[in-house]
């Protein structure tokens, strides 16, 4: 059953990223803001006050790893995805 649902999600966001692009909406947000909003959410009740490692499991195209260089946050990412489009994006 896990094998059916990981090609059905994948299917659903190969075909959206597909028709909008390496964009917010691309991977089902709305806009930039509200994609940054989550990623602040998702950070708030970590110590980024000294580097630490984060792993992004479903990263797209690692915005969220754009979003930590852009806050200058000192960082060691890794990201994991199943839509061949967005790892080579």
């Amino acid at each position: 059953m896990s094998i059916s649902i990981t090609n059905s999600q994948k299917n659903i966001y190969r075909k959206n990223f597909l028709k909008k692009g390496d964009t917010p909406q691309g991977v089902f947000w709305n806009n930039t803001d509200t994609q940054y909003l989550r990623f602040e959410r998702l950070l708030k009740n970590f110590d980024l006050s000294k580097k630490f490692s984060i792993h992004d499991i479903g990263c797209g195209t690692c915005s969220l790893h754009e979003y930590l260089m852009r806050k200058k946050m000192q960082h060691e990412y890794h990201g994991t995805e199943i839509v061949t489009e967005m790892i080579e994006t």
